[in-house]
């Protein structure tokens, strides 16, 4: 047929759409015997799945060290900062106050702590975009003469992930304490000594 497209581009608002798009457009082709195919951006870049797939392992493993790392800096350094003080819960058990509610005191604590750095990496979270929006900060993708604008896409689930991982790492850094308020009395833990 003469004056016919070489192609026709069409954009999706959904990438989950695609396979439901091309299987339309194909039995469409099909029925009305059309030599059309279809591809996706995926089929005319076959080397982006590979590159992706390189990326998600890197992220992955990146991501995993980083866990660890925060895991036990943040253990380490809550567990110690209480075990600094544990002079001061000898002294509160010696003044009345029952193990129970010392380590109620502790638990809240950690539990406040934990909430202010939550509240605290969110707003730094969202302070990657408000600074690359405001200085215009732009990239160019490999392969591709256009620049974009540079934007973090953190989704609620990640920030919810992240959030639960550090409230339990909190919480995990208070048992050692927990632990030695537990075991000895008001005179030991007033003269405990850390080392």
């Amino acid at each position: 047929m003469p004056d016919t497209a070489s192609y026709i581009r069409l954009y999706l608002k959904n990438d989950k759409d695609v396979e439901k798009v091309e299987s339309k457009l194909n039995s469409i082709f099909k029925e009305n015997n059309l030599n059309f195919e279809v591809r996706n951006w995926k089929t005319l870049n076959p080397s982006w799945q590979q590159i992706s797939n390189l990326f998600n392992v890197q992220f992955t493993v990146i991501s995993g060290i980083l866990c660890v790392l925060i895991f036990v800096a943040l253990t380490q350094s809550l567990s110690a900062s209480f075990m600094e003080r544990i002079g001061e819960f000898g002294t509160m058990e010696a003044i009345g106050l029952k193990k129970s509610l010392l380590i109620l005191v502790l638990i809240l604590e950690v539990c406040i702590l934990s909430l202010a750095g939550i509240i605290g990496g969110i707003l730094l979270s969202q302070a990657g975009n408000i600074i690359t929006q405001t200085f215009d900060i732009k990239m160019n993708p490999p392969g591709s003469t256009s620049y974009y604008l540079l934007n973090f896409f953190i989704t609620a689930k990640a920030v919810i992930k992240t959030q639960i991982f550090i409230f339990f790492t909190a919480l995990i850094s208070v048992i050692y304490p927990i632990y030695t308020i537990k075991k000895h009395s008001s005179i030991k833990l007033i003269n405990y000594n850390i080392s």
